[in-house]
């Protein structure tokens, strides 16, 4: 592994996951970790190493969940976002005015 990056993820948090072993599972693309999400999901969930530090991984799921239900204040996601921001271009004179050109 190269230098500066942990070769033991056990007991690191990423996220919502925290590593609890190394996985049975084939290394060819990478080792794969063991993570229990905070959210109190019962399954571990096998997550590759560099999926966990690049953040691209996050939780088991349920991070998604409470983004999409709308529960997580300060995301938006699909389309009442897409209709939220056509209307306020609909409304701001400046955007309206730059359409002339």
């Amino acid at each position: 592994m190269p230098r500066g990056r942990p070769s033991n993820f056990i007991s690191m948090t990423f996220g919502r996951l925290t590593v609890v072993a190394l996985s049975n599972k084939n290394p060819k693309s990478g080792r794969y970790w063991l993570c229990r999400c905070a959210c109190g999901n019962p399954e571990n969930k096998e997550v590759r190493g560099d999926n966990l530090q690049s953040g691209k991984v996050a939780s088991c799921g349920c991070l998604l969940t409470e983004v999409r239900e709308g529960r997580l204040p300060g995301r938006r996601v699909g389309r009442p976002a897409a209709e939220a921001v056509a209307q306020q271009r609909a409304e701001d004179p400046l955007y309206r005015a730059m359409n002339d050109f």
